[in-house]
């Protein structure tokens, strides 16, 4: 990784993410509104760099999005990022539809 995980950068910019846009289109917005504070443009292209190479894979981030938009907590929200990004052949959108109605029902986030 780059610049490590970048876990408030990028919760705060799937918090205002596009999920009807492309990735290059939602990038080019976040470079052109600054939604994570950057406070340099040097820190802002580092972050763009990163996420940019991280998801241009086609991986879905939807489900990543959609719980930031919820506005989970980060410190719940961080875990979901970091079994992601650790790893490549866990698929967070099967499990997310995955029948749970066998679940304890009383977990909360």
């Amino acid at each position: 990784m780059r610049k490590g995980v970048l876990v408030e950068e990028t919760y705060r910019i799937f918090s205002c993410w596009d999920l009807s846009a492309s990735l290059r289109q939602n990038l080019t917005r976040i470079r052109e509104q600054n939604p994570i504070g950057a406070s340099n443009a040097a820190w802002l292209r580092e972050v763009f760099a990163t996420l940019s190479s991280r998801f241009s894979a086609g991986d879905s981030i939807a489900p990543l999005v959609i719980l930031a938009k919820a506005e989970i907590t980060i410190s719940t929200w961080k875990y979901c990022l970091l079994w992601k990004e650790s790893d490549d052949t866990c698929h967070l959108p099967d499990y997310c539809l995955q029948d749970t109605s066998h679940a304890a029902t009383n977990i909360s986030v």
